[in-house]
């Protein structure tokens, strides 16, 4: 479980307010609390306010946070990732095949899965999944391996992107 704020750029009031819905909802100081950034009112330079928000947060002991915004904003400095208190993002960017913001820590590449109007995203690192993985200690996956031609091929019966996606024969 996570919780979601859109954010209108009042960062210790909507702080306060947002903060106080993850305690009512009873979500512990471990939950993953993201940050909306693309209300088009939002000045041209947001970062401080949004790292007045990320402050509060984290001095309430939540520091499980992560900062979701389009690819041009952070591209363009809209969401200056650098200034961040937290620099862990999730990228919006759809119709293409990467986010375009290097070392994205999670990607929402559509809001239209299969035709379903169901919000897709790739969790790079465990960001969204509250399972944040530490890049220095990480190992090899095990869903898949190297091949001759320079390719990876699939060798597991599952990958959890979506998470009841099996690979077989059937799956066309």
């Amino acid at each position: 479980v996570g919780a979601y704020h859109f954010f209108h750029g009042n960062g210790l009031a909507e702080a306060k307010y947002f903060l106080a819905w993850v305690k009512k909802y009873g979500l512990d100081k471990s939950t993953v609390l993201a940050i909306d950034v693309e209300a088009q009112d939002l000045p041209a330079n947001t970062t401080p306010q949004v790292n007045i928000f990320l402050k509060y947060l984290k001095s309430q002991g939540y520091s499980n946070v992560i900062t979701y915004g389009s690819g041009s904003w952070f591209k363009y400095g809209r969401i200056n990732r650098v200034a961040l208190v937290n620099q862990r993002i999730w990228v919006a960017a759809y119709g293409v095949t990467q986010p375009g913001i290097d070392n994205a820590n999670a990607w929402q590449y559509t809001d239209n899965f299969k035709g379903l109007h169901v919000d897709a995203s790739y969790d790079f690192d465990g960001s969204l999944s509250g399972t944040l993985t530490n890049p220095i200690t990480q190992t090899q996956p095990s869903y898949y391996q190297a091949t001759t031609l320079g390719l990876y091929e699939v060798i597991a019966p599952q990958v959890n992107v979506y998470k009841k996606l099996k690979f077989d024969k059937t799956n066309k």
